[in-house]
């Protein structure tokens, strides 16, 4: 069963290399393997966004991040690891769970309690 949970500062140095695999899946769609060379977003940048609360992580059931996103105001950034992305988003399980997370993360921060609220029951 995958897990999603909120990110946490050690993750940080783990994200740009996941997020760089998955860039890895654009270079099958010409006019889209630009995205596959494009710059990665820093471990020190992925901490900020931790920190902001904003960051959460897509865990196998060996408990191994295979996946993150990452919320700011206007910009969303959803990244599943290639092997774990063709393996289990088939079933559409993950895939349900980041589009559940990224719902929830476009709302108003004002509605901290009710966004974790409207998130499980996304989940269910």
């Amino acid at each position: 069963m995958l897990t999603i949970r909120p990110a946490i500062d050690v993750d940080a140095d783990l994200l740009p290399e996941i997020e760089r695999s998955s860039g890895e899946l654009f270079r099958k769609i010409p006019q889209l393997a630009w995205i596959a060379d494009d710059d990665v977003q820093s471990a020190t940048r992925h901490r900020e966004i931790i920190q902001q609360g904003t960051a959460w992580v897509a865990l196998s059931e060996s408990e191994l991040i295979i996946g993150f996103l990452s919320a700011e105001v206007h910009m969303i950034d959803s990244t599943v690891i290639r092997a774990h992305h063709l393996a289990a988003g088939a079933k559409g399980g993950l895939k349900k769970k980041v589009l559940a997370v990224q719902k929830v993360a476009l709302r108003p921060r004002s509605t901290s309690f009710q966004m974790r609220t409207d998130f499980l029951s996304e989940l269910k």
